[in-house]
């Protein structure tokens, strides 16, 4: 009895020196994902023996881990956090996903995604969110990623809602502006009854990096900072990049109707000069995107319909310049996106659920297009318009099955053979299939099939080959 006596008193003495002199509530939550998918032809867009890419999937899995925790003072104070693991089926140790090989257990890395104070400013009617956070507007049109930030929510406006804050998106050294990006938003929004719009101003400061001179990924400025290389191999130097979106977003909800409307115009410009020449010259950025849809519900039956387009501009390769043009005028009408932009659409040419093993090397997804630089598809599309019709049937109370058609067209006429440099618009007709079942206790799996009948625009190459994606995601959000 003694001893178990002992062991009581220790245990409450350690309660004692966790517990903190003041009330704290800690919440948690989080899901865990497991995915399968098999692909073909969606890196080079060709079937050919000795191509790009040997870029048919047979079978990959990954898994991911996320758990978030809420450390709660009061309604008006709060510490955020988030956490990642990611594993890749059989990769060795190392990097974000390594570790699912054999002796596994020792070597998966966890990744801090979030962690954020949020607390209300005393006498002043706003909302205050400080760190690292997660930042989304006009549906990843505009940004949908995680950034080190500082965003301020005014409060007690309804039906009005103003957001505004700053994004500490790169600064590598602290002793130099050079290479820094800034970025500043503010968002204005307005929700009453069915009816809700709001306006974003988003301005990327880029200092004089390259960030969204071309690329929207958020790679190439992370790398090689202030050199820009276009297509043609030449070289230029970026100063004053200033980046300025101005977003409209609009919608109408009813109880068998929704239907939304997206604009956005990208505004500024950047001066660059020609490593080789010395030549100083202004490029604008003049860009812009459109998009609507609509989803009617008749219920256990969902249809939808809409499209986007984004602009683009005539920059394709001939036979006098086969890796396309070197004057950044010619690049001016594409549609820029600031670093951190993420917009899903399809499954094959706009990642979807089965993101990681997308299009990645094809003209259509990043615009290295060898030898183009006409259209880009995945999150960041640019150059491209799409019409989506599609619709959801709610089969039984677990079940339901999804079936979605695109049309993908390049805005301007591609180059569709690098060898005769003869030009198309047409990506392709891209169908996707979706079945959802619910298992138990929240436990959901959904099974996907995708495939692209491709047009003469897919790739560069003389014969462009169909794509397919077949794959499985079982999620728990718990």
């Amino acid at each position: 009895m003694k001893r178990y006596f002992v062991m009581a008193v220790a245990i409450v003495a350690l309660l004692a020196v966790a517990t903190p002199s003041f009330a704290l509530d800690v919440k948690y939550g989080g899901l865990f994902r497991l995915r399968w998918e098999s692909n073909d032809n969606v890196t080079d867009g060709q079937d050919k023996k000795g191509g790009l890419y040997d870029d048919n999937i047979g079978s990959a899995f990954d898994q991911r881990l996320r758990f978030y925790m809420y450390f709660i003072a009061s309604e008006n104070l709060r510490v955020v956090t988030k956490y990642e693991i990611n594993t890749r089926w059989g990769q060795a140790p190392g990097g974000t996903s390594g570790g699912g090989w054999v002796g596994a257990d020792a070597t998966s890395s966890i990744r801090v995604k979030n962690y954020y104070v949020e607390f209300n400013v005393p006498q002043v009617p706003v909302r205050a969110e400080l760190g690292v956070q997660g930042i989304a507007y006009m549906d990843g049109w505009v940004v949908d990623d995680d950034f080190s930030a500082a965003k301020f929510t005014v409060m007690q406006i309804d039906p009005f809602k103003i957001e505004l804050g700053y994004i500490g998106a790169q600064n590598n050294n602290v002793y130099s502006e050079k290479e820094n990006v800034d970025n500043w938003f503010l968002n204005a929004s307005y929700k009453a009854g069915p009816f809700a719009a709001s306006v974003l101003g988003f301005y990327q400061y880029g200092h004089d990096t390259n960030v969204s001179t071309w690329s929207p990924t958020a790679t190439d400025y992370k790398t090689i900072y202030n050199q820009f290389v276009f297509l043609g191999g030449r070289g230029y130097s970026a100063t004053n990049n200033s980046l300025f979106d101005l977003g409209l977003d609009v919608s109408y909800k009813m109880d068998w109707m929704a239907v939304t409307a997206k604009f956005i115009k990208n505004l500024g410009g950047v001066d660059l000069t020609d490593n080789l020449t010395g030549v100083k010259q202004t490029m604008d950025y003049d860009g812009y995107m459109i998009e609507a849809k609509a989803d009617f519900f008749f219920n256990p039956f969902t249809f939808n319909a809409g499209g986007f387009m984004t602009s683009g501009d005539s920059a394709r390769a001939t036979a006098a310049n086969p890796n396309g043009s070197t004057n950044p005028k010619d690049y001016e009408g594409y549609f820029r996106y600031p670093a951190g932009a993420s917009h899903y659409w399809s499954e094959i040419l706009g990642f979807g659920v089965l993101d990681n093993y997308g299009m990645t090397g094809s003209q259509v997804a990043t615009g290295s297009g060898y030898g183009t630089t006409d259209n880009m598809g995945s999150a960041v599309p640019t150059g491209i318009w799409t019409i989506n019709i599609g619709g959801a049937w709610q089969v039984l109370k677990d079940t339901k099955v999804t079936a979605q058609y695109y049309y993908i067209g390049t805005t301007k006429k591609a180059l569709a053979d690098s060898t005769t440099f003869k030009t198309s618009s047409e990506v392709g007709h891209e169908i996707d299939m979706y079945i959802d079942q619910k298992i138990v206790d929240g436990l959901d799996l959904k099974l996907v099939g995708a495939y692209l009948i491709a047009g003469k625009a897919y790739s560069a190459f003389k014969n462009d080959d169909n794509a397919y994606e077949l794959g499985a995601r079982l999620q728990w959000n718990f």
